[in-house]
């Protein structure tokens, strides 16, 4: 390996043409349902530093004479009001303005005493703008009907032609696979999610692109969203906001509405990408329960189905090993009676005692603490089986469906939304649990539309609003009650990763398309692809392994992000210890910028190289790695770090093979690093570290 060589792969956007925004709106109607701090010696834990990443670009002059312009003209959001608009409302602005920061409180008042209150936010640092929407019956009498909300509805001049977006999740090979539509061409584009989930089908995040820069919109709603994108003289006019609301509200009555932020950015399509992973990371996601963000994900290890003794001779093999993971994860199966599946005993929420004799759980998660690590558990507490324990006790808490063997629990209930936060509280403190998984393996759209039309005429929409501002006050709760606690956002894996969803916790499993009757032949390249497609978007994300299993480095690295799970039953793994070294090797890197070097789609992927670059610009390293499959002939590749500073000095490490050279940041970015691998008989990886020593004279 050595600098140097002709420019070969590069990363591949797919260009959506009529024809596919055609085929797009025939396969809309896709639908899916889900079945259902260790030591380790190689950690070098996140700089603050590097949390703290310079994000100046320029453009945040531009962001706050957008959102201050709208704030005083108009021009951010729109609804309709008894058939008409809200132009005659009386308005007021309270603004409270510095350097780095501006609030904004506008208040509309109807004349029938109908009050919108926008709450909007501009932050230097990251050129960001963040704005809700209340609506409130301040009146003695139902209000007029309320209609076609769209918290979003702004023009972006200046040739914002290119959108570039994902596909989401639907539990197959091509999860979160980016998506660039050139409006220019198209006219438009339009996406909404499925099942009353905010990523299923669709993706709540848009890249608006022109040359120089662009902004990143983020949709804020875990259920049912759409958005509309039209170009029209190189203006784009987005719309955006729930599917559908046409409701009158009662006295008294006050709803929410999604949230939208916005992002702008100077630079190429990696440079917005990656601020926005900065920006995610830093305001978006979760302390560690320290008052720090969250700079990583832990190594997990699945007890899932495991017995209490099973775990104990688990962690004493993974001592055994050198397996130094960090979080014990139980999933589906520790809850109700043995002799029924978990699917069958959803609501039956006490611990098994024929697994867990002592009827709890907190052995283990003291006997994990002891050793420094934590204890992650699995519930979904929106759905019920008839019988079960909880909706015997509380049946004035559950929804009825169309299925008579299903139960939905009604977080748009208040006194339901306290008995579950008590209850789990109890559950939380009493069993030692530091990790809490949230799951939904339902399609709940359907069930918000029943409720709506129990409410009667007019009331569309009403019923996911409060049944997710419910939810919202339920996990935020939990959060303020147990200092610590962190949240895994589990939807038949990753179909709520919305902006919202992602200021409360984060995703430990991307996709259930590796356990589904689907992904039962899923690859190790399918997975690789999905955790690099949702890298583009957000910095923090595990998830398992394909069907293949974990067997050398080349599967390890494929399924490795910012966390990585293992399981007691791989524990024979010819991986250990070498791969446990890798993971805290590599982890760190994984939360700097990210650049999608090169990577098939579809049947490309085990024809083409894939390679990945992740860099810590504060503190001058980097990383890249690359993999050949099976189907790829070429025994070569070049990687371009592009990244590097063209005048700095750096080392070179190849891991795989302990060969290290020096070269100039303008050698390594206009040569490239060229890789030769040995074997064309078989696929291979390549794991390449890259150090700045210094700068050149």
């Amino acid at each position: 390996m050595k600098p140097g060589g002709k420019r070969k792969g590069g990363e591949k956007a797919r260009t959506v043409s009529l024809l596919f925004l055609a085929l797009t709106m025939i396969l809309s109607g896709c639908s899916h349902y889900g079945t259902g701090a260790g030591s380790g010696s190689e950690t070098k834990d996140l700089p603050s530093s590097e949390t703290e990443r310079d994000i100046s670009d320029g453009s945040e002059d531009a962001a706050y004479a957008w959102i201050s312009d709208r704030i005083e003209n108009g021009g951010l959001f729109t609804f309709g009001y008894a058939g008409t608009g809200f132009d005659v409302w009386e308005k007021s602005i309270e603004a409270d303005i510095t350097n780095e920061k501006a609030a904004w409180k506008l208040t509309y008042r109807s004349p029938e005493g109908i009050i919108l209150r926008c709450k909007a936010e501009y932050r230097r640092k990251f050129s960001c703008v963040e704005w809700l929407m209340y609506f409130e019956n301040a009146g003695n009498t139902d209000s007029p009907v309320i209609s076609g909300i769209r918290p979003l509805h702004a023009v972006f001049g200046d040739g914002h032609g290119t959108l570039t977006t994902s596909t989401g999740s639907s539990l197959g090979a091509s999860d979160f696979e980016p998506v660039t539509v050139d409006l220019g061409t198209t006219g438009g584009f339009s996406a909404k999610s499925l099942n009353g989930r905010s990523s299923s089908c669709a993706w709540p995040y848009f890249m608006l692109e022109k040359e120089g820069g662009g902004v990143v919109a983020a949709i804020g709603w875990t259920g049912e969203w759409s958005a509309d994108f039209t170009y029209e003289k190189g203006a784009v006019t987005a719309d955006a906001g729930m599917k559908k609301t046409e409701f009158y509200l009662r006295p008294g009555e006050s709803v929410r509405t999604p949230s939208i932020t916005l992002m702008f950015w100077n630079g190429d399509r990696d440079s917005g990408f990656n601020k926005f992973r900065r920006m995610i990371l830093a305001d978006y996601t979760p302390d560690d329960g320290s008052g720090k963000t969250t700079g990583y994900l832990p190594l997990i290890m699945s007890g899932t189905g495991c017995t209490e003794k099973q775990i104990y001779d688990g962690i004493k093999k993974c001592r055994a090993l050198g397996v130094d993971f960090e979080t014990l994860w139980i999933d589906a199966g520790w809850f109700g009676e043995s002799g029924k599946t978990w699917n069958e005993q959803v609501g039956n929420w006490y611990v098994n005692t024929e697994m867990f004799p002592g009827g709890n759980l907190k052995s283990i998660s003291e006997c994990l603490a002891d050793e420094g690590k934590e204890l992650l558990v699995w519930f979904e507490p929106e759905r019920a089986r008839p019988g079960t324990f909880f909706p015997e006790k509380y049946p004035q808490y559950y929804l009825k469906t169309s299925d008579p063997s299903l139960l939905v629990y009604n977080f748009a209930d208040e006194g339901a939304v306290d008995t579950l936060i008590g209850f789990m509280n109890g559950f939380i403190r009493k069993n030692g649990i530091t990790w809490y998984r949230q799951d939904c393996n339902l399609n709940i759209a359907t069930i918000w539309t029943a409720a709506d039309i129990r409410e009667g005429e007019n009331r569309t929409g009403i019923s996911e609003i409060k049944y997710i501002t419910g939810m919202y006050r339920y996990i935020d709760t939990l959060l303020e009650d147990n200092p610590g606690l962190r949240i895994d956002n589990c939807a038949s894996g990753g179909l709520r990763l919305d902006i919202e969803m992602m200021k409360r916790s984060v995703p430990l499993w991307r996709t259930d398309y590796t356990v589904s009757k689907a992904g039962k032949n899923s690859t190790m390249d399918e997975v690789r692809a999905i955790a690099a497609n949702l890298s583009l978007w957000l910095p923090l994300s595990a998830g398992g392994y394909a069907s293949e299993g974990l067997y050398d480095d080349y599967t390890w690295r494929s399924v490795l992000g910012s966390g990585a799970i293992l399981g007691f039953y791989s524990l024979n793994s010819r991986l250990y210890p070498d791969g446990i070294k890798q993971y805290f090797l590599c982890r760190r890197y994984r939360t700097g910028d990210f650049y999608l070097m090169a990577q098939g789609n579809g049947d490309e992927l085990t024809k083409e190289f894939s390679a990945y670059g992740y860099d810590l610009p504060e503190s001058g390293e980097s990383m890249i790695v690359i993999f050949r499959p099976d189907g790829c002939k070429d025994m070569r590749y070049t990687a371009y770090p592009k990244w590097l500073d063209p005048d700095a000095e750096y080392t070179v490490s190849v891991y795989d093979t302990s060969e290290t050279f020096t070269a100039s940041g303008k050698e390594l970015v206009s040569g490239g690093i060229k890789v030769k691998f040995k074997t064309s008989k078989m696929r291979a990886s390549q794991l390449i570290f890259i150090e700045k020593t210094s700068a050149q004279k």
